[in-house]
């Protein structure tokens, strides 16, 4: 703060003169006011003189126009800027005393001029408003007066919409009902009290009027009397409308006085009116007679009939009544006629009511047809009739059997279904045919449903000749017979097996299976030799199946036969149709062909037999004797087998079982079955595959061992190491490459069995160990700034040193770093100079081998950063003591350091390190000195060259107090009063 002080010396018995200096002082506009034309403004200032004053406007510094060429030094006069005033934000105010140029001040700063204005923005252009519609005008301005809007059209005035409203920027418009159609229309508006200030629509709208177009009816319509027709219309109005009925083109009537305009009105037409085929429809606006149309052409309103039913489509049956349906709006009688085909085919009725309805049978010989019509006529004007609009169908009454219809076969004593198809209501009759005559009667009467249980009399005798008859209980002439003959079955025995050429095994089990259609229990013998031998069961369910466990007392024979009768009439059975055999034998069950068994593996041969020795089993290959799998073994029906492990694979071995006391009696495998040897079959790596040195990969293989196995590595045909020396034989090993192998396309994998290395298996070809790098960051879309440090990420298997350059656009930029620690990891501080763009990728290599590389998946974007100052950028005033906000704008991420400068040089720290948040609060000094030439620069605290000055100066005023009067050469009279101005 500056400090001043007064002295004051009085020198007694002397006289002096004191002289203060006239000033003038402005205050307003002083500099930072926005002043708008069109509006009174007061400009204010002190001063100290008594003449008048002159009060000029200054532009960029320049002399621009007298205001006042002299008023009143009271220290204020009222200044109405005129409309057409530059715009500027460089005006200053100079007061000046009228009887001394040297006394006179200017506005401290520039202060700005900004123009009145108004903006319309609806209707601006494109708009299409009805007339009749309430519509809102729009519009933008900074003044305070009301407005006046006009309605021009082709440039030309012609009418007010509002001749004085606020100017609150809307207004709602009426626009007349009968304003006509026009696209050149446009709006004005004007302020009422300044008429330069104005704005026009930018293009022209559209008015579409009102109008109404009848579309129907339009001319050529045919319209029953007493009918309901719709009149339709288009329209664009809210209004009602009136419909009108002319005749002749001459008013008749008022169809309805008032009706909405919703384009639609059901007409019940007057039985009152008379025919005619010169009618139109007139629609006219309720609210303006002027807006009408009237139908393109005359229609017509007649006398009608009209057919409802039938009227195409329907199906009607003979002997079935039916309604015949239309509507008319004659009073004498109608008669009715059918036609089939287009052409007559008889009179229904010569004379009924036109009532609109009735009933007609419809006689059984009609012949069915799907071209009738129907056709009916005024019986007093041949000209007023109606056909029906489509054919119609007349089918016969007729009933379809589907049950037994032909084929089947059903056995008597059970129940069956009869099924048909009909069209009829009445019941049914059925009947039983034989041979073509009647043979009984089924139901004499049953509903005509479609189905009837016949439950089959057990004594009806057997024969294919049967055939079912259904007949309509009311007409015999409606029937139908089976198509063909079915048959009926009577009650029967037949045995299935034994039934001649078998040959079983006496002491085994066996099963003797019948078919029959009985319900009684049966009895089961035993012949041979055509004569009775033994009863193998008295009384058994007819269920067509017994279990005989066949004696070993019983002889062997090729003469048995059985014999199976009903135990309720022996005069039903069978016997087998030929002999069978019982005898001792052997019958080799497993292996007995298609098996697969494994060597090494434990297996069970089975057998079946009938004698009480041992037996020898035999392997047999190719058909020849390969080996002995027992010499003698109990004849059990069951030997486990431990196939040897060396036994070769074959599919062509088969066993053979021999009696020990008879060889002739014996069994071989009724076909080959399979051996496999053991074996290993590699499937992973099996070739082409490309591992990573240092990853972890899944060996994979088949085989059929049960112990384990080894792995072996070979490369270039040649063993290399082992992978495992023994892991369980399940298929596959996780294996952990190590990092010591050398990169190579030549390897291959081998499995063998570690109790027989002769089974073993190769990959199919080589597969690769190769090294790998592979870029995780930056890897694309990431954004990263010049002048700060990143981290490069990648991840590789390899042991050297990698280099990392910069590519861009695809092509080398750069070197990052040429050579780097294969760790995955490297700090980038990103040189300021580096050019902004999108379309930078990295590139890692290994140092070592130039081959093994990776790049960025995508390209990322490297930016430069930048700081723009926007507060204080030039031209304001802020006091010294005083808190200000400093606001910039930046894409950073560091934080910036905030200085002041003076006159272009640096004066002091605002911030040393502040958040790149855009705004910081200042305590300006209250120390600070005035002046006029301060800027901001503000800079990232990572990159001086990222750095912005305030566009131009801003003033800074210190706090201070200024003696005005006296203030040097005054003439002051001692012992007079005087006031001290500061």
């Amino acid at each position: 703060m500056k400090k001043y002080q007064t002295y004051l010396f009085i020198i007694l018995l002397c006289s002096f003169n004191v002289f203060a200096q006239s000033i003038i002082n402005i205050t307003s506009p002083n500099g930072g006011e926005s002043w708008q034309t069109g509006l009174e403004q007061t400009i204010t200032w002190s001063d100290n003189i008594t003449e008048d004053v002159k009060i000029d406007l200054y532009k960029g510094g320049v002399f621009d126009s007298e205001l006042f060429a002299s008023t009143f030094s009271d220290g204020s006069k009222f200044w109405t800027i005129p409309v057409g005033t530059a715009p500027g934000s460089d005006y200053k105010i100079k007061l000046t005393s009228v009887d001394s140029s040297n006394i006179f001040d200017f506005s401290d700063a520039d202060f700005t001029i900004f123009p009145s204005v108004i903006t319309i923005s609806t209707p601006n252009g494109g708009e299409s408003w009805q007339a009749g519609t309430l519509q809102p005008i729009i519009w933008t301005d900074n003044i305070t007066e009301n407005v006046l809007i006009e309605l021009y059209k082709g440039g030309l005035f012609h009418s007010i919409i509002e001749s004085s409203t606020d100017s609150d920027g809307r207004r709602n418009w009426n626009i007349s009902f009968a304003l006509e159609s026009g696209s050149d229309y446009s709006v004005k508006i004007t302020s009422v009290d300044n008429p330069g200030i104005f704005d026009f629509s930018d293009t022209n709208f559209t008015i579409i009027d009102n109008e109404i177009t009848v579309t129907l009816p339009n001319g050529g319509e045919d319209w029953a009397i007493e009918s309901v027709q719709n009149i339709t219309w288009t329209d664009n109005f809210v209004d009602n409308v009136e419909i009108q009925l002319f005749k002749s083109d001459i008013f008749h009537s008022q169809i309805k006085n008032s009706t909405e305009s919703d384009g639609s009105y059901l007409w019940n037409i007057s039985s009152a009116l008379d025919q005619g085929s010169d009618y139109k429809i007139k629609i006219l606006s309720v609210a303006d007679n002027n807006i009408f149309d009237f139908s393109d052409a005359d229609f017509t309103l007649s006398s009608v009939i009209i057919i409802t039913s039938p009227n195409g489509g329907e199906n009607w049956q003979t002997g079935v009544e039916q309604t015949i349906t239309w509507s008319d709006n004659i009073t004498e009688d109608v008669k009715i006629d059918l036609y089939k085909g287009g052409v007559f085919n008889s009179e229904l009725f010569a004379s009924t009511f036109s009532d609109g309805s009735k009933f007609w049978t419809i006689p059984l010989g009609t012949p069915p047809g799907s071209d009738y019509k129907i056709k009916i006529s005024s019986v007093d004007s041949s000209n007023v009739f109606d056909f029906s609009n489509n054919d119609f169908t007349i089918f016969a009454s007729d009933i379809t059997i589907s049950s037994p219809n032909g084929g089947e076969s059903w056995q008597a004593g059970t129940t069956q279904l009869i099924t048909w198809t009909d069209n009829i209501t009445e019941n049914v009759l059925i009947e039983l045919y034989k041979s073509g005559l009647f043979h009984s009667l089924i139901i004499g009467s049953t509903d005509s449903d479609g189905r009837r249980n016949w439950s089959i009399p057990f004594t009806l005798e057997s024969g294919s000749d049967f055939s079912v008859k259904i007949t309509s209980v009311d007409n015999s002439g409606i029937f139908d017979f089976s198509d063909t003959n079915f048959t009926i079955i009577g009650n029967q025995v037949t045995l299935t097996s034994p039934n001649g050429g078998e040959d079983w095994l006496i002491g085994s089990i066996q099963n003797i299976t019948w078919t029959d259609n009985l319900i009684g229990n049966v009895k089961i013998q035993l012949f041979k030799s055509g004569i009775y031998h033994s009863q193998i069961k008295s009384s058994t369910e007819s269920d067509g199946l017994y279990l005989w466990s066949i004696s070993s007392a019983l002889d062997q024979g090729s003469d048995y036969k059985i014999k199976i009768l009903s135990i309720t009439d022996n005069d039903i059975f069978d016997f087998s149709d030929a002999d069978f055999t019982l005898s001792s034998v052997i019958i080799v069950t497993s292996p007995n062909g298609s098996e697969n068994w494994q060597a090494g593996s434990e297996q069970v041969l089975t057998w079946d037999d009938n004698i009480t020795g041992n037996v020898s089993i035999e392997l047999y290959k190719g058909g020849l004797l390969h080996s002995v799998i027992s010499s003698s073994t109990t004849s059990d029906g069951l030997k486990t087998w431990d196939i040897p492990f060396t036994l070769e694979s074959g599919m062509d071995y088969s066993i053979k079982i021999t009696s020990i006391e008879d060889p002739g009696i014996f069994d071989i495998s009724d076909a080959d079955f399979s051996i496999i040897g053991n074996q290993v079959t590699v499937t992973s790596p099996n070739g082409s595959e490309n591992w990573f040195v240092g990853s972890s990969q899944v060996i994979n293989w088949t085989d059929n061992l049960t112990g384990n196995v080894e792995i072996q590595l070979f490369k270039g045909g040649v063993f290399h190491s082992f992978v495992t020396s023994s892991t369980t034989s399940d298929g596959f090993y996780n294996w952990n490459i190590s990092t010591s192998l050398v990169s190579g396309s030549d390897y291959k994998i081998r499995i063998s069995s570690i109790f027989n290395g002769n089974v073993f298996d190769f990959s199919d070809a080589e597969f690769t160990l190769s090294n790998e790098i592979t870029v995780t960051s930056p890897n694309g879309a990431e954004a990263w700034q010049a002048g700060n440090i990143y981290n490069i990420a990648w991840f590789d298997n390899i042991t050297g040193n990698v280099k990392i350059e910069l590519y861009k656009d695809g092509v080398f930029d750069s070197d990052i770093i040429s050579s780097a620690t294969s760790n995955g990891s490297f700090n980038w501080d990103i040189p300021a100079s580096t050019v902004d763009g999108s379309d930078y990728k990295v590139k890692v290599t290994s140092v070592d081998d130039t081959s093994l590389f990776d790049l960025s998946d995508a390209d990322f974007t490297i930016f430069n950063g930048n700081i723009t100052v926007s507060s204080p950028n030039g031209g304001e005033s802020w006091r010294a003591g005083t808190t200000n906000i400093i606001t910039w704008a930046d894409n950073l991420t560091e934080n910036v350091l905030i200085e002041l400068y003076k006159g272009g040089s640096f004066n002091s720290v605002i911030s040393t390190s502040t958040a790149s948040d855009g705004s910081k609060h200042w305590n300006t000094p209250f120390d600070l000195e005035s002046g006029t030439d301060y800027t901001v620069k503000i800079t990232s605290v990572n990159d001086p060259g990222i750095s912005d000055f305030s566009d131009s100066n801003f003033t800074i005023i210190d706090n201070q107090i200024t003696v005005a009067l006296p203030n040097g050469g005054e003439n002051w009279q001692v012992e007079s009063s005087h006031y001290f101005l500061d």
